[in-house]
C-alpha cells in the first residue's frame, strides 16, 4: 500500500511539473501587435480606413479596416524586419511609416493623422460600337424542340423523362 502511495505522488508531481511548464509557456507569446488609431486632421477617428503592413525582407503581408471609433489592431504578427506601415482612405493622402523592428510580445502604438486631399478625376465616355446578341454555352447541352418533344415516346408522357436525353 505504501508503494502504490509514493507512486501515486511521484506521478501527480510529474504532471504538475508538466504542466506547469505547459501554462508558462503559453503564457509568453512570440508574435508581436501594432495597433493604434486613425484621424482626420481636426483629430476626428476615420471608420474604414485601410490599415496594411508589410515584411520588407520576407514580403509578409496583412491589413485590416479601422473601426467605428478609429482604431485598428494587427496581432500576432511574426517577429523582425523591417516592416512598414501604410495608411490609407478615400479622400485623404495617405502615410506611411518605415522601418520598425518587431521584437518579442512587443506592442507597437501607431496614430496617424490624415490630411485631407480632393483628386480631380477625369471624365470617363462608354460607348458601343454594336449590339451583340450572342449566348454563350459552356459544358455539354442538348436542344429538345418542340416537335421532337411531340414525338418522342415519353413514358406517360411526363416531361421529367426528357432530363434522359441530356448527356
Amino acid at each position: 500500500m505504501q508503494t502504490f502511495t509514493r507512486c501515486c505522488r511521484a506521478l501527480l508531481l510529474a504532471w504538475l511539473a508538466v504542466a506547469g511548464v505547459q501554462f508558462g509557456a503559453s503564457a509568453q507569446s512570440t508574435n508581436a501587435s501594432i495597433v493604434g488609431v486613425v484621424n482626420d486632421a481636426k483629430g476626428q477617428p476615420l471608420p474604414g480606413a485601410t490599415v496594411q503592413v508589410r515584411n520588407e525582407a520576407t514580403g509578409f503581408r496583412t491589413g485590416t479596416a479601422t473601426q467605428p471609433d478609429g482604431r485598428y489592431q494587427l496581432r500576432q504578427l511574426p517577429l523582425g524586419g523591417p516592416y512598414t506601415v501604410t495608411v490609407s482612405m478615400i479622400g485623404f493622402a495617405g502615410q506611411k511609416r518605415e522601418g520598425l523592428q518587431l521584437n518579442q510580445s512587443d506592442q507597437v502604438n501607431l496614430k496617424f493623422d490624415l490630411q485631407e486631399e480632393s483628386t480631380e478625376l477625369k471624365e470617363v465616355v462608354v460607348q458601343g460600337d454594336r449590339l451583340i446578341n450572342q449566348v454563350q454555352q459552356f459544358g455539354a447541352s442538348t436542344s429538345v424542340t418542340a416537335d421532337q418533344i411531340k414525338n418522342l415516346p415519353l413514358e406517360g408522357r411526363n416531361f421529367t423523362g426528357l432530363v434522359s436525353l441530356s448527356p
